[in-house]
């Protein structure tokens, strides 16, 4: 009984630590993230405060797909469940889940394009996929749009083919 018990608090302590780093990996994204940003003196700092903004929306949404997965397979494996057998069905189960999920990796590509393109960011006036707004937050699946009555309208990335940036021209002025 002895042996259960200290089995148990040894891997509630392996697990909690698992979940601390966890939280602190995650803490840390923004403020590396910001400092990793390189942003041209040349334009304005409305501009700059607009990109960075944009910038640590996303790698933080890049962040916690990426780190989810990898804490919870980290305590799984202080469970002794074999991770090894559960990353080749991951495999198996990525190809069910690419033909199951066309749409939500549309988003994910997408949202790669939309970012790295700079089409618009946080805080521009956009009209996309027919909706006209302040661009509130984009992320891998949504661009989170506020209208002009308040409405907040989440339009999926991969239903984005126009894009109207009705802030474009003051970024030139």
């Amino acid at each position: 009984m002895e042996s259960y018990l200290t089995f148990f608090d040894d891997t509630i302590i392996r697990i909690v630590a698992i979940l601390v780093a966890f939280l602190l990996l995650k803490s840390l994204i923004r403020p590396i993230a910001r400092q990793l940003i390189h942003i041209g003196k040349s334009k304005p700092k409305l501009i700059q405060e607009k990109r960075v903004k944009t910038t640590v929306g996303f790698i933080n949404s890049i962040a916690s797909v990426i780190l989810w997965p990898i804490a919870f397979i980290l305590i799984l494996a202080q469970f002794d469940i074999d991770i090894k057998t559960l990353l080749a069905g991951a495999g198996v189960f990525g190809i069910a889940f690419g033909l199951a999920f066309q749409s939500t990796i549309k988003n994910f590509v997408t949202s790669f394009g939309l970012f790295w393109g700079g089409y618009y960011e946080v805080g521009d006036t956009v009209g996309v996929a027919g909706v006209k707004g302040i661009v509130q937050e984009i992320n891998l699946k949504n661009t989170i749009l506020e209208d002009e009555t308040g409405a907040i309208h989440f339009v999926p990335n991969n239903e984005i083919k126009v894009i109207s940036n009705f802030s474009k021209t003051q970024r030139h002025a």
